[in-house]
């Protein structure tokens, strides 16, 4: 079977989210712990204002940082710095969606005299 455009821009958008959300993460172990994260999570969902503004935590973290002010990038920033990475990508990725990443996505797709022309991919 072949794959529809539909079908790869699907698959697409569901391992770059994947990638992000393990990029998030990643990025909060690295700059904010365990403790920290749990202290913060939990504060927030005990300020019944806060939850009204925002509603869940991640949402709010987007909007207002950590404590100390931080955020970890944003999916677009993200999409132009470690989802281009291959090193970083491979490490996260089984190696069908990296290959189905390398033929079919623009953004980390080889240039065209470096791969395989083909447009299609079997199952």
């Amino acid at each position: 079977m072949i794959y529809t455009s539909k079908e790869i821009e699907e698959r697409i958008e569901n391992i770059r989210n994947a990638l992000y959300e393990t990029y998030q993460m990643e990025w909060i172990d690295k700059h904010i712990g365990d403790e920290d994260f749990n202290r913060e999570y939990d504060a927030f969902y005990a300020d019944e204002e806060l939850v009204d503004m925002y509603k869940t935590f991640h949402d709010y973290v987007e909007s207002v940082g950590f404590e100390n002010g931080s955020v970890y990038a944003e999916l677009a920033v993200f999409l132009q710095n470690e989802y281009q990475d291959a090193d970083w990508r491979k490490s996260h990725l089984s190696e069908r969606d990296e290959d189905f990443l390398m033929k079919f996505d623009d953004m980390v797709r080889a240039p065209s005299w470096m791969r395989d022309e083909r447009t299609e991919m079997e199952r």
